[in-house]
């Protein structure tokens, strides 16, 4: 499972959101992997909403990675997590 993950510089930082995950954002620092710091964002993100019982919402039908975004996969054992709490509703 992938999510969008939008790309802005900030300065010498580059930003991260995540369209679909409200309030999901993150900096990257010029010597971090951006993939590395973003999916770490977005899994704790994912986390954090199963553990208070909320589900996330899915991920928007995958549209393409353009110059100023990235697909970022989940874990599969979040991926299994966040599927079955999407079924059970």
């Amino acid at each position: 499972m992938e999510y969008l993950a939008e790309l802005a510089r900030e300065g010498r930082r580059t930003l991260i959101e995540f369209p679909d995950c409200s309030g999901c954002e993150t900096f990257a620092e010029p010597d971090e992997d951006v993939m590395e710091v973003a999916r770490e964002a977005l899994e704790g993100w994912l986390e954090t909403h199963l553990e208070f019982g909320e589900a996330p919402p899915q991920p928007s039908p995958r549209r393409k990675a353009s110059r100023s975004s990235l697909a970022v996969r989940v874990n599969p054992a979040l991926t299994i997590a966040l599927l079955l709490r999407w079924r059970r509703q």
